[in-house]
């Protein structure tokens, strides 16, 4: 009797837990600030069975008064840039112009995203998670 139970109670642990369906996220962020502007950066990796599944990097860069005159200049170039990811297959491109500052997100669905686009990634889709953390705090981010 104390085994079946054992085994009830075994079985129920495994289906509420979802049989070993373990999804990981990664936050990673780099952060610097001048007189003239302040930049965010993070980068946000989700792993499903110790696998990347979604790459998400965002930034934030707000100006300061006296960097207003090069706002529209740094603004047009960021969007010239990011803009090769715009209407690409497993990506969303997200850029956000307030009145002092900027957001970006650019997000991957690596199972979606095209081959010649995950070999420009920052981080190797192919990596582990402490292979991700290690490249990440090289290039000077902090992971949680």
């Amino acid at each position: 009797m104390k085994k079946v139970l054992l085994i009830t109670l075994l079985s129920g642990l495994i289906l509420v837990t979802g049989c070993g369906q373990k999804t990981e996220n990664l936050s990673c962020i780099k952060a610097g600030k001048s007189d003239q502007f302040s930049l965010k950066q993070e980068t946000l990796v989700t792993f499903e069975k110790g696998k990347i599944t979604k790459l998400e990097n965002k930034s934030y860069t707000e100006f300061g008064e006296d960097a207003m005159d090069g706002f529209d200049a740094y603004y047009n170039t960021l969007t010239s840039i990011l803009n090769v990811y715009k209407d690409k297959s497993g990506v969303i491109l997200n850029i956000e112009k307030g009145k002092n500052n900027i957001s970006t997100s650019v997000t991957f669905d690596i199972d979606k995203v095209s081959k010649n686009e995950v070999e420009g990634l920052t981080v190797d889709p192919t990596a582990s998670k402490e292979q991700v953390i290690a490249e990440l705090e090289l290039d000077g981010y902090t992971c949680k």
